[in-house]
Parts: C-alpha cells; sequence; structure tokens
C-alpha cells in the first residue's frame, strides 16, 4: 500500500488557526471528494460556480477544501471538457466538520457523504474508519488476517474488524495503536475472499479512511489520509526514508510506534507530537533490530520534515525545518530537499519559480507562487556528469505546501523528485485561475449510459454532450490544444504514473519516451496491416496473412482494448513531438465530439511502422547494460506467478504474471546481513545452488515498479537477451545475495495485484467435444446409448468432468444447471492443461449400456453420442 497514494492530498486541519485565511475567519467547514466510480475517466470538480479540483483521476482521493457552512452546488464534468456534465447534487457542508464525498456508481451518479473524524489522537495512536464502495458488490466481512496486540490483549487471526457491512456503509471510527494490519476482505457468509493478506500500514495521529471500491472481479483499498486536529504545544513531523536500496523500517518515538514499514520514497503526513526533547529509533520493519537512533526535538506550533539519509551501507538523519508561513488560499509554497549523495541540483519550476541549487543533506529556501500547472525542471550535478531534467506536469494549488524531494534511483531506477503536498488552507479558489474558470449550475446531462466491461476493459462511463451548460475556457495547461476534428485519447494511470511510448506496438519494444497521466494524445489510427516502408516497394509478406480483427467483431461489439495498439502523437512540453504506439487500455479514446470513441471504427497503421521523437529533447528512458532478466517459464495455461512482498508462500502477494514475462534479476535470497549491513558472502570453493527465491523487479506498462520475491522453480535468466546458467552467471560475478529481510514494493503509481477470480477448471478433468462443424453430442440423464437425451452439446464446449463409469465409456458432468453423461469416444481429456487419458478420472458407477455409443443422425444439425 503505497502512502504517497495514499496520502496524495493531507489536510492539517489545526493550522488553519495559524493562518490569516480569510475562510477560517467564517464559520467554515472541510470537504474532500474520492472518484472510485469503475472504469470512468478523469473528474473536475466545480464548486458554486468555479472550478475547485481538476483532473481528479480514479482511485484518487483529493485534499480537504475549506468552504463555508451551508449547502454547496457541486457539478461534476469530465476532466478538460466543461461541457460534458456528469452530474450536479447540494451537498451540505457543518461548520467545524470534516466530510469525505465519494463517487463510486457507474449507474447512480452522486458523492456520497461520510464523516471524518479529525480530532487529536493520544500519543501513539491511530483511527480507522472502514467504508464499502464496491456498487452493486456483496456485504463483507473484514477480519484480521495476522494477530496483533491491542491493548495488551493479543487479537487472534479471524477477529471481525466489521461484518456484514453493506455497499455505500462505513463502520468506525476506532482508535488503535500505530502499527501495521494486515486485513481479509470476504464475501459475508462464504469462504469467498476478495482481498486476503492485505497490509494497512496505519501511522499516529492520523485519521485513515479505508475505502474499499472498485468491483467484484477488481476490488481494491484506498486509504485516504488526514492528519488528525493539532492539540496544543505540538508540533508537526513528517517522517521521509529516502534510501530507495535499504529495506523498509519502522519509526519509533519515545519507544512508540508512530510509522509502521516506512518504505523508501514513501512518506508518511505531518503528524503531531508534543513540543521538547525526543528519542528516535529506527528498526527494520517488522523486527526488533535497530537501524540507527538519535533525538528529535520538535517545536510547538511549527513543522518539519525528518529525513533518513543513505550514508556508505547505511543511514542517517537529518532534520528540515518546513517554513509555512507564506502560504495563503491563493498561494502555493514549495521547498527542495537534496537527499541524493554527492550531488547538487538546481531546481525550477516551468513558470520560472526558482527553487534555488541545493546540495546532498540540505534543503533549499521556501518560494511561493501562484498555483499552476507546472513541470520541475532540475539540472543535476552528480560526481563530474551534469544534466537536465524534467518531472511530468502536475497541478499545484494554493494553500499547499509542497516538500520536493530528490530521491537517488533504485538498482534500476534513475533519481527522481518526489513532490508531496500538505493541505494548509486551500478553499475554492485555490486552484489555477483562482477562481476565473466557472460553469453555469443547474445544467444536467441530457443521457448517461454506461457499458459492460469485457473480460479485461472496465466498465467505462459513457456521457453524452451537453451544449447548453456554458462556461468560459479552461485555464492553460500542459495538454496541448487540440482541433475538433481529431480522435484524442487521455492518458488514465494513477497520478504521478507514466506511460511507455513504444517504437512498435508490443510490450518489448524500445520506448521513445514517457507521457504523464492526465496528458491529452492524439489518436491517428490503431494497430493494422504492414505496409511497404519505402515507395514503390511491396508490402512484407506477412502483410497477406493478416487479418484485422475487426472484421470478426459483431455490429454492437468493440476490440479488447489491452489487445489494441494505437498510434498516437505526444506534443512534449519542449515543442516538439513523440509518434509512437501506446496500448489502448490506458486510454480514454473520445471521439471529435466527446463521447467515446469505438476503437473498431479507428484508420488501421501498419504495424511495422516505426514510431520517432521529433524536435524534442526529451531522451527515451535508459536501457541498462550488462544486466540479468528473470523469464517467467513452466507455468500451467492461465496460471500466473506470484510476486510476494517477503520470501515465503504465505507472503503478501504485490504482482501476478503470466508465462513470458521479463522481470530485472536483482538477487537470490542470501544469509542475513552482517552488523555493516553487508551480505554474508558464500563460503569459498562452495558450489553454487539455486536458492528457493529470487528478488526482481517488475515494470508494469501503466508506469512505475514492482520489487518482490519470486520462486525460482518458475524462472530462467538471460545476459544481454541471451539465455544463461548458474555457472556463468557465477563466473561474471552477476549474482547478488539480497537480505531475506528485504520487502518487496509497489512505487511509482503501479498498482497492487487484486484477487485473482477463482478458475473452476483448475485442478480439474475438462472435456473438451470434439465433433465435426454444427454438430452436437448427445446429453444423456444416464450413462446408456438408449437414455434420455437431456440436451444437445455444441462442439467445442468444453466440460468439467466428475467421475465415469468403471469401462470409461461414459462421463458424468453438469451442462445449463443438468447433470447427466457423455460419451467419452467423442471428447478431448485434458488437466491443467495437459491431455490425460479417462482411465486417471475417478469411478462412480458401473455402466451397463445397452448400446455402444455411437455418432447418430438423431436430428440435423448432427447429433453425436
Amino acid at each position: 500500500m503505497n502512502r504517497v497514494h495514499r496520502a496524495l492530498w493531507l489536510i492539517l486541519t489545526a493550522m488553519l488557526m495559524l493562518m490569516a485565511s480569510p475562510i477560517a475567519a467564517q464559520d467554515a467547514a472541510n470537504v474532500r471528494f474520492v472518484h472510485v466510480i469503475p472504469g470512468a475517466s478523469a473528474i473536475d470538480v466545480y464548486l458554486d460556480g468555479t472550478l475547485a479540483l481538476s483532473d481528479v483521476s480514479y482511485g484518487e482521493a483529493t485534499g480537504y477544501l475549506s468552504v463555508p457552512a451551508g449547502d454547496h452546488t457541486v457539478t461534476v464534468t469530465a476532466s478538460g471538457i466543461s461541457s460534458t456534465v456528469l452530474w450536479e447534487q447540494t451537498i451540505s457542508a457543518t461548520a467545524d466538520s470534516a466530510t469525505t464525498f465519494i463517487a463510486s456508481s457507474p449507474d447512480t451518479l452522486r458523492f456520497d457523504a461520510f464523516n471524518d473524524n479529525l480530532s487529536s489522537t493520544s500519543f501513539g495512536s491511530t483511527r480507522l474508519l472502514l467504508i464499502h464502495a464496491i456498487a452493486g458488490g456483496p456485504a463483507v466481512d473484514i477480519t484480521l488476517a495476522e494477530p496483533v496486540t491491542l491493548n495488551g490483549a493479543l487479537q487472534d487471526a479471524g477477529t471481525a474488524l466489521a461484518t456484514n457491512m453493506a455497499y455505500a456503509t462505513s463502520f468506525g471510527a476506532f482508535d488503535l495503536p500505530a502499527q501495521n494490519y494486515v486485513v481479509n476482505i470476504s464475501i459475508t457468509g462464504t469462504i469467498d475472499t476478495l482481498l486476503s493478506n492485505l497490509t494497512l500500514p496505519l501511522d499516529a495521529g492520523t485519521s485513515h479512511l479505508a475505502i474499499v471500491y472498485g468491483t467484484p472481479e477488481a476490488p481494491a483499498v484506498l486509504l485516504a489520509d488526514s492528519a488528525t486536529m493539532l492539540p496544543s504545544d505540538n508540533g508537526l513531523v513528517r517522517f521521509v526514508h529516502a534510501a530507495p536500496d535499504a529495506p523498509a523500517v519502522d519509526v519509533y518515538v519515545n519507544d512508540s510506534l508512530v510509522a509502521p514499514s516506512l518504505e523508501p520514497s514513501d512518506p508518511t503526513a505531518h503528524i503531531a507530537l508534543p513540543a521538547g526533547e525526543h528519542s528516535l529509533m529506527l528498526r527494520a520493519a517488522g523486527t526488533e533490530d535497530e537501524v540507527l537512533s538519535g533525538n528529535l526535538t520538535v517545536t510547538a506550533d511549527e513543522a518539519e520534515t525528518v529525513v533518513a539519509l543513505p550514508e556508505g551501507d547505511g543511514l542517517t538523519v537529518q532534520v528540515f525545518a518546513d517554513d509555512i508561513s507564506g502560504v495563503t488560499e491563493t498561494t502555493a509554497a514549495a521547498s527542495v530537499i537534496n537527499a541524493l549523495p554527492d550531488s547538487s541540483a538546481d531546481v525550477s519550476l516551468s513558470d520560472g519559480t526558482s527553487l534555488g541549487a541545493v546540495e546532498f543533506g540540505s534543503a533549499g529556501s521556501v518560494a511561493t507562487f501562484e498555483p499552476g500547472n507546472y513541470f520541475a525542471n532540475y539540472e543535476l550535478t552528480l560526481g563530474d556528469d551534469t544534466g537536465t531534467l524534467q518531472t511530468s506536469s502536475q497541478t499545484y494549488y494554493g494553500g499547499v505546501y509542497y516538500n520536493i524531494i530528490l530521491l537517488p534511483g533504485g538498482t534500476f531506477n534513475p533519481p527522481e523528485l518526489l513532490v508531496v503536498p500538505t493541505v494548509l488552507s486551500q478553499g475554492i479558489t485555490s486552484g489555477p485561475g483562482m477562481g476565473e474558470t466557472t460553469i453555469a449550475t443547474g445544467a444536467m446531462p441530457e443521457a448517461v449510459e454506461s457499458t459492460e466491461a469485457t473480460e479485461a476493459v472496465e466498465t467505462e462511463v459513457a456521457v453524452e454532450s451537453t451544449p447548453a451548460v456554458e462556461s468560459t475556457p479552461a485555464p492553460a495547461t500542459a495538454v496541448p490544444a487540440q482541433s475538433a476534428d481529431v480522435v484524442t485519447g487521455r492518458i488514465v494511470l494513477d497520478p504521478g504514473s507514466n506511460l511507455q511510448l513504444r517504437q512498435y506496438p508490443n510490450m518489448d519494444a524500445f520506448s521513445l519516451g514517457l507521457a504523464p497521466s492526465g496528458t491529452v494524445l492524439t489518436v491517428i489510427g490503431r494497430e493494422g496491416a504492414p505496409v511497404a516502408l519505402v515507395e514503390g516497394d511491396e508490402p512484407p509478406p506477412e502483410a497477406e496473412e493478416y487479418v484485422d480483427p475487426a472484421e470478426e467483431l459483431a455490429e454492437d461489439d468493440d476490440l479488447i482494448a489491452e489487445e489494441t495498439w494505437l498510434r498516437v502523437i505526444y506534443d512534449t512540453p519542449d515543442g516538439g513531438e513523440i509518434e509512437a504506439w501506446v496500448n489502448a487500455l490506458y486510454l480514454d479514446v473520445r471521439d471529435p465530439d466527446g463521447n467515446l470513441q469505438r476503437l473498431a471504427d479507428l484508420d488501421t497503421v501498419g504495424e511495422n511502422i516505426p514510431g520517432e521523437a521529433r524536435s524534442t529533447s526529451i531522451t527515451p528512458p535508459p536501457v541498462p547494460e550488462d544486466r540479468v532478466s528473470a523469464i517467467i517459464i513452466n507455468l500451467n495455461p492461465g496460471v500466473s506467478l506470484n510476486i510476494r512482498r517477503t520470501p515465503e508462500t504465505t507472503g503478501e502477494v504485490l504482482e501476478r504474471l503470466p508465462n513470458g514475462t521479463a522481470m530485472e534479476f536483482i538477487g537470490f535470497i542470501g544469509p542475513v546481513v552482517t552488523d555493516d549491513m553487508t551480505p554474508v558472502p558464500t563460503a569459498e570453493g562452495t558450489e553454487m545452488t539455486e536458492p528457493e527465491w529470487v528478488f526482481v523487479s517488475y515494470a508494469p506498462a501503466g508506469g512505475g515498479t514492482v520489487t518482490g520475491w519470486a520462486s525460482s522453480l518458475y524462472l530462467r535468466y538471460e545476459y544481454n537477451g541471451r539465455r544463461i546458467e548458474l555457472e556463468e552467471m557465477e563466473q561474471r560475478n552477476l549474482i547478488t545475495l539480497v537480505d531475506p529481510s528485504t520487502r518487496g514494493a509497489i512505487r511509482g503509481g503501479a498498482q497492487q495485484a487484486a484477487a485473482p477470480t477463482p478458475d473452476p477448471t483448475r485442478d480439474a478433468y475438462i472435456a473438451e467435444v470434439n465433433l465435426n462443424a454444427d454438430a452436437n453430442l448427445q446429453f444423456r440423464l444416464t450413462p446408456d446409448a438408449s437414455s434420455e437425451s437431456l440436451n444437445l452439446i455444441p462442439t467445442g464446449t468444453r466440460l468439467i468432468i466428475s467421475s465415469r463409469t468403471a469401462d470409461g465409456l461414459w462421463l458424468e458432468t453438469t451442462f445449463e444447471g443438468q447433470t447427466g453423461w457423455v460419451a467419452s469416444d467423442f471428447v478431448v481429456l485434458s488437466y491443467n492443461g495437459q491431455f490425460v487419458e479417462v482411465e486417471e478420472i475417478p469411478v462412480a458407477v458401473e455402466a451397463t449400456p445397452e448400446t455402444t455409443p455411437e455418432a447418430t443422425a438423431e436430428a440435423t444439425p448432427e447429433n453425436a453420442g
């Protein structure tokens, strides 16, 4: 569970007292919005006609807005398309309260209100509210998957936190000790688990809303976090782990756990701590092993950021003051912390705001600037090398203080700038344009439609345009202006994630660059037959064999998004462009009128036409040299390999990957590290045997990275693209031993794997009817060719077999709700994808057929059995 995803927007309600905010002088209320409508693209939220929040993506919680108490009109539009009003409603905001409004149903578009308790907690305590937001989903139970100690009493695994929770209901909030809580989310009254072994790291001084959302087939959990109110004589402290190659740590203050499982590059919110001197200790996550310790001074009514910096093979801690004095409702502020060893970074925003040149282990001065959509540019000097890099565009709001942290890269990742906001006094007019972007209220959409999701594509919300709604133009952003006659595709990924722009239409093709989530691309067409690349030449031979999948569709069907590649143009921030291939699964594709575009209706573009970058300084992600890849092998059809957080079969599953997937090999499981944090080497002269677990890194197509442990039974290895055996890896010094306490992690917006839908054909005997085209197999009441025919089973049908007769001539199965028998002569038998003989199936009853089953012509089309 990613703290940056959980704490995308954070509120420090009590700090409103410290600032001269015009809203703070009124009877104010705090409201925030959560978008978890499955399949819907990003939205904009208008309050009383003013654009207050822009580009709120699926799975995102906004920060709290301070608004006058009373009723407000909320208008929701498709992001960047103010004429497409999705819905409008009135919300009520009560003075001195905090309310979270959650939109979760594609059928009934509206926000449902849930109250958040932001009163201060006792030292070392956290607060949890559970919310069921799976529209149309079954009631659920939430139970502990691992035992925990609460108030000195051990709570066993299986202890219920909430039972029989129905959709749009909540349970809690209750105060708990800050620690990791591992839970299972199950369908009430069954043993079916929607999510298993889900870790909720609950920080002290924080109110957590654990929102279960998505669909029953693809459930997820969002932790929407808010710092609780600041008691008198308290200060605020954020903890940052800035050493990506080091394992996660638990943060203790005065021997009380305040931040469990702090992952590298995954900061906490600002946590309220009493003013004065405190002892600070970092321990390896989940253990008593001390990593480092020291003292921490907290000043009342002031904020600071504590950063664990890399130092040699270990860590050191430094404290940086956060000056929030320049933040107002219409002014943003930011400062840079450099956590990259041996480096200097000169950072500025694309509007020209300078954040200063910052050396390693220091922080720059605080800069204030107008809200807007900006890129962060930084000239990085690392050793003798100097280069200029750029982040993706981000919306900076007024009333928000931003910690911008330069982090070292991991084993296979470059350095990055992490932007972590803290909401202080964000209000209705805090967005870019400061209230200038408005929309007429009272205009409702003419029609809202939803389409069924296919197996690979989530439901998308299709909305008719509503020309009656008038609005002023949206403020300028990094998204290029689109002409009226082009198809566009908005990148739909988690905030901060990037989409790979490929040279050819496949996942293994060279990446020409990255485009950030929310960017609007021009769609040229979809993948088509290969063409001649030189004028006058003949198309390649494979063009004659190409079959357009759109020609095989029924009239109302469309192509499967994840199997469809689109040719697009990305207008880069420096005035150039990248023409490339992207997978349609990650785009919200709209026609020139703003309606959902049918993929099958797009023009085709030759699949062999390479993408290219033109007039842009953006360089593609580097391809590491001398790298070892781990390739997944030996899995049965339909089976995926689990990538786990810990090297054990009970470890939390972070990702599930199919046969053929290539991952970066990081190392084999090694012995526990020594006190100086170096692995114990293999004894000289000892023959290397392949360990059971391998630590790997996987880069999903949608951006981000997943690191974790995989079983070596299902892996082979490649070195610079060729097969390599264990002995050669050892000879080339390519083997690294990884401390078994190292925990896998999900970073950069990558999504955790959902609990798999049980496959009824797994570990079952399958009979596929094997007859001539248009023939049917007789489905009989008893194992006898003269028995009553219950139904006709078409050729190609796959049946689950429960038993057979002793002579093997008849197989018992279920078809369309009835149980009966089919003749074994007319089926092909398999078990987990492997062909088997009929004798392997268990015997049920002795067959006494009066006639031998054979193909007969009892009806037209031909029937068998």
